[in-house]
């Protein structure tokens, strides 16, 4: 996969110099303000390349989480392509036009996680929220100067030249076919899954209503 250049990029904040930010980084040491150790976050970056021993970013054994299989993209196969002959595009750097649309994105769908797909035709707030977005993803999908920024056609509605507009029908959605009607929900996703004897309930018991969390950096850090 192609670099994106975040795990290379540095930031300045006072006189610290903060590295990692918009990349992975679980596991490893942080500071107060949860900015990793640089020196372990670029050893971490050498062993995912085959550069490093995993053995030599530490931490996995030491009280924290660790990582699953984080040696994956550095295995063999003798029936098919090796993981790291497989290509994806990379993400959209931390600073672009893309990221922030995104992160844009999901703060409308924090406002509007408690109002039904039945209201989504007639609510002022999902048309200021589809407006929004129409001016944000085109500006996105225009920044070429990232390599890793939002596509038509793959990231969101649309085809490969052209962005469809976003309106309540398709709002947050990916541009699937079929998805610039709705918003509807697929019956697959209502239906009980038969897993060997055991019968699965899909439906889900939602979190309560109007009810904020991570909403100080005291919560958040942890």
């Amino acid at each position: 996969m192609a670099s994106n250049g975040d795990t290379e990029r540095q930031f300045r904040v006072g006189k610290e110099t903060i590295c990692g930010l918009g990349s992975f980084h679980k596991t490893l040491d942080h500071n107060e303000f949860g900015e990793v150790d640089a020196e372990q976050f670029q050893t971490l970056v050498s062993a995912t390349i085959g550069d490093t021993p995993f053995s030599a970013v530490g931490r996995f054994d030491d009280g924290t989480a660790r990582l699953t299989n984080p040696q994956a993209g550095l295995a063999k196969d003798r029936l098919t392509n090796e993981p790291f002959n497989y290509e994806m595009p990379p993400a959209p750097a931390v600073l672009s036009s893309s990221t922030a649309t995104e992160m844009a994105e999901l703060y409308w769908m924090a406002c509007l996680r408690d109002l039904s797909f039945t209201d989504f035709e007639t609510s002022p707030v999902i048309n200021d929220a589809a407006k929004e977005m129409d001016i944000l993803f085109r500006k996105a999908v225009k920044d070429t100067s990232d390599v890793g920024h939002l596509r038509p056609g793959v990231d969101l509605p649309g085809s490969a030249k052209t962005l469809s507009k976003i309106t309540s029908q398709n709002v947050f959605r990916m541009g699937l076919p079929g998805e610039e009607i709705g918003p509807l929900v697929s019956q697959f996703f209502v239906r009980d899954i038969q897993f060997g004897v055991q019968k699965i309930d899909q439906r889900l018991q939602p979190y309560k209503s109007e009810a904020d969390y991570l909403t100080d950096f005291k919560s958040w850090l942890e």
